[in-house]
């Protein structure tokens, strides 16, 4: 973490993570991240990611003012904590896109069936800037203290049977009158593994990404190095 110069006062800045670190690109991320003075950084560590958002959430101090949820699969700017504080909006979330084809948004629109629908790219077209939506991945969520006090003394992350602990959250955040947004301007890298290798199709040589299930893709070679 990297103190500067900034207007906005000191926060909690956490990171929810398994029992073994992922991805190094990540940590050097989150060590490079740029936070008003003051700020700390808590962990929640355990593979029950609502208790570890929880977690984070109890170590947030009298003088507190906003909690930044960060997951250990993304990469970002150094900037990005600064410039959704910069929004000065109660509930805001990066913009990222899932870790497995068809990469959809990981942003939604509720149903009335209480089920939810990714929004399309289609449905973000000619859009910058703050978005409303209804609910999306935790990673990277800003929290203002007075969402964490509306909500009472926790658990704020919970599972209800399918329903994803996020959908829990920002939806106990709207019956409460909190909006929540997207910041099309501030994107997150959502980092995700893959495996590559030889083949030869038609006398051809490619290299062959293999990501999710069956989805590969064939990367031929265009020039030489």
């Amino acid at each position: 973490m990297i103190f500067v110069d900034s207007p906005h006062g000191p926060g909690v800045i956490g990171l929810s993570c398994g029992e073994l670190a992922r991805y190094t690109e990540f940590h050097a991320c989150f060590d490079a991240v740029q936070a008003p003075p003051g700020s700390i950084k808590a962990y929640g560590v355990g593979y029950d990611t609502a208790s570890n958002s929880n977690d984070i959430i109890r170590q947030m101090r009298p003088d507190d003012q906003w909690v930044w949820l960060m997951d250990d699969d993304h990469a970002f700017d150094g900037d990005v904590l600064l410039r959704l504080l910069d929004r000065q909006v109660d509930l805001v979330v990066p913009f990222y896109l899932q870790r497995k084809p068809p990469f959809r948004p990981v942003v939604y629109t509720a149903r009335a069936d209480g089920k939810f629908d990714h929004l399309q790219f289609g449905d973000l077209q000619g859009q910058t800037g703050l978005v409303k939506i209804d609910s999306a991945g935790k990673g990277g969520v800003l929290i203002r203290r007075a969402v964490i006090e509306a909500m009472g003394e926790g658990p704020w992350f919970e599972h209800r049977g399918w329903i994803g602990e996020d959908h829990v959250f920002f939806t106990k955040a709207k019956e409460l009158g909190f909006q929540l947004y997207v910041d099309l301007d501030v994107p997150l890298e959502h980092i995700t593994p893959f495996k590559v290798r030889p083949v030869c199709e038609d006398g051809e040589w490619a290299g062959q990404v293999h990501l999710y299930n069956d989805v590969r893709v064939t990367v031929r070679q265009v020039g030489e190095a």
